[in-house]
């Protein structure tokens, strides 16, 4: 147990209940090789905030038609990680983090494309999926057989602010703090989703590889009435080096993330 987690530790057996000790402002942090928790500072200066939206599809590949998580075949009813930022390691088509957080289950990866920038490989019947795609959304399709018939998962990370594609691109010149991630899930019924913790990856330009893991369940509020969102303080610095990773369950196939922004600043050269 570090400093901090002890002098955390001490407030909490101090505390008069349980709610104040968590309705403030501890922080994870998330540093260049390390995670913890810091001590209780004043809420942070917002200077931006976006959303992240992560949807899942699954289609037949032989008709393209959708098809509802309830009724894919039990070897494919497993959640697979969602890869966020990490332009070094999107570049090589997240191998690092693949390798950090792997896939579950039965589905196979099969490529990571930028809708309508990058050409897509091969002829997958996934056009039903990506009916409200838009430009620059990031698109991972994984695909397997069951007894005959071929599926395709299509998960797709969006943000109504800006190209996602793009925001990956400005992390070769750009970096900045995240302050506070909002989790939000369509309902109370998928609120075991934050169940699933953050994975840190960081990598160097050599290949020098170096990870945490942070858990949002910890910090779900169980006096919060919307079940269905999650506060989890943490002071991240995302550059071109750090990749946010987490796994998604199968049937939570639409999770919003805001992105709180303490600073922005260039990189220097």
């Amino acid at each position: 147990m570090n400093p901090n987690d002890k002098e955390l530790l001490n407030a909490l057996r101090s505390a008069d209940s349980f709610e104040s000790s968590f309705d403030g402002d501890s922080h994870l942090v998330a540093s260049n090789q390390v995670a913890g928790i810091s001590k209780p500072s004043q809420h942070p200066v917002v200077e931006a905030q976006f959303d992240l939206e992560i949807k899942t599809f699954y289609t037949n590949q032989a008709t393209g038609a959708i098809v509802t998580a309830a009724n894919l075949p039990a070897s494919l009813q497993t959640g697979q990680p969602v890869y966020l930022f990490g332009h070094i390691d999107y570049a090589g088509g997240y191998a690092v983090a693949q390798s950090k957080l792997q896939r579950n289950g039965a589905w196979l990866f099969s490529q990571l494309f930028r809708y309508n920038v990058d050409a897509i490989a091969g002829t997958p019947n996934i056009q039903n999926a990506l009916i409200n795609a838009k430009n620059g959304d990031f698109v991972t399709l994984w695909e397997q057989t069951v007894a005959g018939t071929t599926y395709n998962m299509v998960q797709i990370i969006t943000s109504a602010n800006v190209a996602y594609s793009s925001l990956i691109e400005a992390l070769s010149s750009d970096r900045f703090i995240i302050s506070k991630l909002r989790l939000n899930v369509q309902n109370s019924n998928f609120a075991t989703q934050f169940k699933n913790s953050f994975y840190v990856i960081k990598q160097t330009l050599f290949g020098k590889t170096s990870d945490d893991i942070l858990s949002a369940n910890s910090f779900v509020n169980p006096f919060n009435n919307l079940q269905y969102i999650c506060d989890v303080p943490i002071h991240f610095p995302v550059d071109k080096n750090k990749t946010l990773a987490f796994n998604m369950n199968y049937d939570c196939q639409d999770e919003t993330i805001s992105v709180y922004v303490k600073t922005v600043a260039k990189l220097q050269a």
